[in-house]
């Protein structure tokens, strides 16, 4: 094993974070409160794991609860690679690349919460399902 191998938090399994997070919620505890919080730091501080930590299969193991009993349902989506930079974009019209972009941001985000809500959802009841076969026909099935 290589101890200086970098990991980012989408690489980290839940039991991973909950082995290696250390608690810093006393001092940022406007992160957990409901309303806007802008979180600012140095790149390697942490915020994305802490974001990674507030995820449902993380806290499940924190709190050694079931699904329905957590506080809150948190979904991490990371942007950091979403911006696609096609030298051929600059061909079309101008600000195509924004546009183009946007799409493809919004519907990342859109297919990873759908991806979020499908993998920590245990049971599978009916809007489950609903949400699957939306999934499924209208992302997926494009």
């Amino acid at each position: 094993m290589n101890p200086f191998e970098v990991k980012t938090p989408e690489d980290v399994t839940a039991t991973e974070v909950h082995e290696l997070f250390v608690d810093v919620f006393t001092d940022f505890y406007q992160v957990k409160e409901i309303g806007h919080t802008f979180l600012n730091g140095p790149r390697g501080s942490g915020k994305s794991m802490m974001f990674r930590y507030m995820m449902p299969d993380c806290q499940i193991i924190d709190k050694n609860c079931t699904i329905d009993k957590l506080d809150y349902f948190s979904l991490y989506v990371p942007v950091k690679l979403t911006d696609i930079n096609y030298p051929e974009l600059e061909r079309l019209k101008s600000n195509s690349n924004t546009f183009f972009n946007e799409h493809l941001l919004t519907t990342y985000v859109a297919i990873k919460c759908f991806k979020h809500l499908l993998d920590f959802h245990v049971d599978l009841d009916k809007s489950t399902i609903e949400i699957k076969e939306f999934y499924d026909d209208v992302f997926y099935g494009m």
